[in-house]
């Protein structure tokens, strides 16, 4: 990457700051044409976080919908010198997303499992995004959100636990389990696209 390149990358991520900066700041005073624009700015992004712990596209809609009501009427809260906008707007989907999930039977059902520790780790840096969307999408409800919690939201354990309602030692259980279960199907899914290349060379 040119220096050049490099200089106008940083000048347009500042840029963009500013501009998310100057939006929150009407937003918090009320305007209804900054909260607007706040929402076509962030929508879509998260809309993908949604999607990636709901069900259906109707249940991830209910949950972005839930999400920006809670923004929107905790935003005067927000604060810049703890934290970017992206960071806490997603915590609040996700949250909401969680809460959702844990009335739904196949969530509750579906933890119901012997909290033994299964030290299994994934080779989770090998691989790219889009695998690791791939393979997620194939698991539990369970593990699907274990996995996105540690993957894409990069929570600890500690906040594993508490955005679940569990303590300390069973997320990691539940997170060994998720890892066994992510390995197990990313070998199947392997197996299976080696087994359909072979097959059509």
């Amino acid at each position: 990457m040119s220096i050049a390149l490099l200089e106008s990358l940083i000048k347009g991520i500042s840029d963009f700051v500013k501009i998310e900066k100057d939006l929150i700041k009407k937003c918090k005073k009320g305007d209804r044409a900054a909260q607007k624009q706040l929402y076509l700015h962030s929508k879509e992004r998260l809309k993908a976080i949604s999607l990636r712990y709901c069900i259906s596209i109707q249940d991830a809609q209910d949950v972005v919908q839930s999400a920006y009501l809670k923004i929107f009427r905790s935003i005067k809260k927000f604060d810049f010198s703890k934290g970017g906008f992206e960071a806490w707007s997603a915590k609040i989907v996700v949250n909401e997303a969680l809460m959702q999930l844990r009335k739904s039977k196949v969530f509750q059902a579906s933890f119901v499992q012997n909290d033994n520790v299964v030290k299994v780790e994934a080779e989770l840096n090998k691989l790219t995004l889009q695998e690791v969307e791939q393979v997620i999408n194939l698991m539990t409800p369970t593990h699907k959100v274990m996995m996105n919690l540690y993957y894409f939201e990069e929570y600890s354990y500690k906040e594993i636990a508490q955005a679940l309602r569990i303590k300390e030692p069973a997320a990691r259980a539940r997170m060994s389990r998720a890892k066994k279960a992510f390995n197990k199907i990313w070998h199947q899914f392997n197996q299976s696209t080696l087994h359909y290349e072979v097959n059509n060379s």
